[in-house]
């Protein structure tokens, strides 16, 4: 539900905490008001729907400017018009909402979806349905939109097959669309969806969809799959447990799980740990001592640099690079 309430923010405007300055400024917005500016008077609204510093909250006001704004055809004033209706008059939210989405809002195309989706026990099993179809119309278009918020519903409709078929590998897309996109409240879901199928990945299927859910910011999603990929002894994949263990991505931070971790993975020959364990060892000397059985692991840097540059490794950027590569 966190995620859906996120569309409908509004604008609020940035003033400066001097009374003279914040009166000649909601001064500027009144008289652009009163000359006919819709942007104008979204904002007072936005200002007197809350209040601001010396400037009391006006409620009545507020939703007068609202309305003179929306009834101007400016789009953020319909949506949130359409917002502010939706507990209380469906119709009029429809309405609103309808004409914000079709003047390009993608929040109101999305907010259209939620109404549309709400629980209603006036309606049959057929109207809910249909209702379901006709969110999940908006909601394509929205996702399409870049609005994170619409990839999340829709992904949740795909998962469920609600107005779609059910298809969890175009959810999983979705949710790390609206992830990547800032939403990253809806990672659990995707992590609770997926979670018995990625146990069943192989090693390989494991380390590509890892990468690619890190680099949605997916990163618990991320960390399971690495340590799937793990299993297979897979160099890259000790490698990014290390990355994860020493930035705290996805797991606490463990500076001997990250330091095993990239031993295990320079061992096993990835380059960019063999890069990040030859800086780590120039500057702690003794950092893998008791790491390995005695005398059995190089501890110079040069050589762990030369074993790195075998494979076109030399820089600090081209082993995060290739960390991160998706083959």
């Amino acid at each position: 539900m966190k995620k859906l309430l996120l569309i409908f923010s509004c604008l609020i405007l940035s003033f400066s905490l001097y009374p003279v300055s914040l009166r000649e400024k909601v001064d500027d917005l009144e008289k652009k008001a009163t000359e006919g500016d819709v942007v104008a008077m979204y904002h007072l609204s936005t200002l007197y729907e809350h209040g601001f510093d010396s400037i009391p909250a006006d409620t009545l006001r507020s939703l007068h400017l609202l309305r003179r704004s929306a009834e101007g055809g400016y789009a953020p004033a319909q949506n949130y018009l359409g917002f502010r209706y939706a507990l209380s008059d469906k119709d009029s939210a429809i309405y609103w909402l309808s004409r914000a989405a079709e003047g390009g809002e993608m929040k109101a195309v999305s907010n259209l979806a939620f109404l549309l989706l709400r629980p209603d026990s006036l309606l049959s099993e057929s109207q809910k349905e249909e209702n379901e179809r006709k969110a999940a119309d908006l909601l394509k278009k929205a996702a399409s939109g870049g609005l994170p918020q619409g990839a999340a519903m829709l992904a949740d409709l795909y998962r469920e097959g609600r107005g779609v078929e059910k298809d969890t590998l175009q959810a999983t897309v979705l949710y790390l669309e609206a992830i990547s996109g800032g939403l990253r409240d809806v990672e659990p879901e995707l992590l609770v969806m997926n979670h018995d199928r990625y146990l069943t990945l192989d090693p390989e299927q494991a380390l590509s969809e890892g990468l690619r859910a890190a680099r949605a910011g997916a990163h618990t999603v991320a960390f399971m799959l690495y340590n799937r990929a793990a299993e297979g002894d897979i160099p890259k994949a000790f490698a990014l447990l290390g990355d994860a263990y020493s930035s705290a991505k996805g797991s606490d931070y463990n500076h001997e799980n990250s330091l095993k971790n990239y031993l295990r993975a320079a061992q096993l020959g990835d380059p960019s740990a063999q890069f990040i364990l030859a800086e780590l060892l120039e500057i702690f000397p003794d950092a893998i001592r008791g790491l390995g059985e005695a005398g059995d692991i190089p501890s110079t840097p040069d050589y762990w640099y030369e074993r790195a540059a075998e494979s076109g490794i030399t820089t600090a950027q081209e082993a995060i690079a290739h960390l991160f590569r998706i083959d």
